[in-house]
């Protein structure tokens, strides 16, 4: 008669593929987890910048705005230092992340009233805690931009093209143009004073930020590279993670490059863009 239960080897052999899954499933969870935070965390501290920013342009109470950078927490105040500040406002972080600023006079991004520059300018890296290899970082320019940096494998052959990094030629003179225009499809179109965000020295210009359509945020950098009195090489940084809306850029009147949902992207109507080529 045969034995019909479980020998111990066929019990040890089992135990052992339970545990091997349940560990898989644990190492799954836990990434996906870590991925969640720091992606979060990442915009949530963009966005209390880019709210300290536009406090300062839009003379909020006839103040300047800045944010601390604590390693816990951010902290949104009103005033032209944190020590005077009249009004302050704590963003606690996750437990599990701490913030780590490298900028012009840490702890504290101070902005100018109407410009919204700041001479806080370097970085801030949002660290997983348990494996600080794991992070992201943020940049802040002098115009008060706050944008994630976005790291580009540099082994020969090996990067991966894709349209998160585009460039692309407007033949005219920029420095009188008044409106760079991010339209939406079916959402609406944010307008960018393009002054704002062009240096006194009329040789660079550098826009950042994060647009909130229908509920996701998008996550946008538009700079020039080089600038002459006839042309402009325009660079686009537009991570397919953080950006999932069809997007049209115009500059004034000229569609300059579009975007569908998915990333694709094409030359805009205007007659003064060259085709976009993919970094």
């Amino acid at each position: 008669m045969k034995n019909k239960g479980f020998t111990i080897i066929e019990l040890v052999l089992s135990v052992f593929i339970l545990t091997t899954l349940f560990s898989i499933a644990f190492l799954s969870y836990q990434n996906i987890k870590r991925t969640f935070l720091l992606k979060t965390t990442t915009q949530r501290v963009i966005s209390v910048i880019e709210t300290a920013k536009e406090r300062s342009e839009s003379s909020l109470n006839n103040s300047q705005h800045g944010v601390r950078i604590e390693s816990s927490q951010l902290i949104l105040f009103e005033g032209p230092s944190y020590a005077d500040a009249s009004l302050k406002e704590n963003f606690t972080i996750s437990k599990e992340l701490s913030l780590e600023g490298n900028f012009v006079g840490y702890p504290d991004i101070i902005f100018e009233k109407v410009t919204g520059k700041t001479k806080n300018i370097g970085s801030i890296k949002v660290l997983y805690n348990k494996n600080p290899s794991y992070f992201k970082l943020i940049k802040i320019n002098s115009f008060g931009n706050a944008y994630l940096d976005i790291p580009q494998p540099e082994q020969f052959n090996t990067r991966v093209v894709d349209t998160r990094h585009v460039h692309f030629t407007y033949y005219a003179d920029i420095t009188k143009a008044t409106t760079l225009s991010l339209e939406f499809p079916g959402y609406f179109t944010k307008n960018i004073n393009f002054s704002d965000y062009y240096n006194a020295s009329k040789n660079e210009f550098d826009w950042s930020g994060v647009v909130n359509v229908g509920g996701e945020n998008q996550v946008l950098r538009i700079s020039t590279h080089l600038i002459s009195p006839t042309s402009a090489v325009f660079s686009l940084e537009r991570d397919l993670r953080y950006n999932t809306k069809a997007l049209s850029i115009n500059l004034d009147s000229e569609n300059l490059i579009n975007y569908d949902a998915s990333g694709n992207v094409t030359k805009g109507l205007s007659a003064n863009v060259s085709d976009p080529i993919i970094q």
